[in-house]
């Protein structure tokens, strides 16, 4: 039987680039590419450093891997898949090079209902990549809209599939506003702010 092994996911930027984490696929798995990955971090090079991020349908964690490599002090990562959050929890406690003051938090559940119940303020950046198609995008917009974790400095990257239609007029309707759109082949990559009065 020829050997089984597992696919990587490899940190693109920062003081980790090239370090390589496995992870278990799934039907329901879809890894950013490097490309997009390190042109998010790219998008936020000012911004990483002593930031609180939080990697929304996080997955295998790339989003906040990157984060973890370009210097922010607090990432909480977020997945409904209970094997994504424990295999990546137990890698990175393993790893001496991440300083132990660094706050890595990994929440298994849904993201809907995170948003809804999060009390503890505002996060600098939001990485959020839900499935291609997911059907509940407006319940998204809309606990985006009212969230404790958004606040008038929070930026967010959205990324998704270009046939899924997060619109500047759709965002528009939950108060969101598109700063800016990126896209990489069939992905797009949405940078968004919450409007306040």
């Amino acid at each position: 039987m020829a050997p089984f092994f597992l696919p990587m996911i490899r940190i693109q930027t920062g003081s980790l680039k090239g370090m390589a984490f496995p992870f278990r696929p799934g039907t329901q798995t879809r890894p950013t590419t490097n490309k997009v990955r390190e042109a998010v971090a790219s998008i936020f090079r000012d911004d990483w450093q002593g930031a609180f991020v939080v990697d929304l349908f996080s997955g295998t964690g790339g989003y906040g891997l990157e984060a973890l490599s370009n210097g922010s002090n607090r990432i909480i990562w977020v997945e409904k898949n209970k094997n994504f959050t424990r295999e990546l929890e137990q890698t990175l406690r393993a790893i001496d090079r991440i300083p132990k003051q660094i706050d890595l938090r990994f929440v298994t559940g849904d993201v809907l209902s995170f948003l809804e119940n999060w009390q503890e303020g505002p996060a600098d950046i939001l990485t959020i990549d839900p499935p291609y198609g997911y059907i509940r995008k407006r319940e998204l917009l809309s606990r985006l809209h009212s969230s404790a974790i958004v606040g008038a400095n929070t930026r967010f990257i959205l990324e998704f599939h270009h046939k899924d239609f997060y619109t500047a007029d759709l965002l528009a309707t939950y108060d969101l506003e598109l700063i800016k759109m990126y896209a990489y082949g069939e992905s797009r990559v949405a940078l968004i702010k919450r409007r306040f009065a």
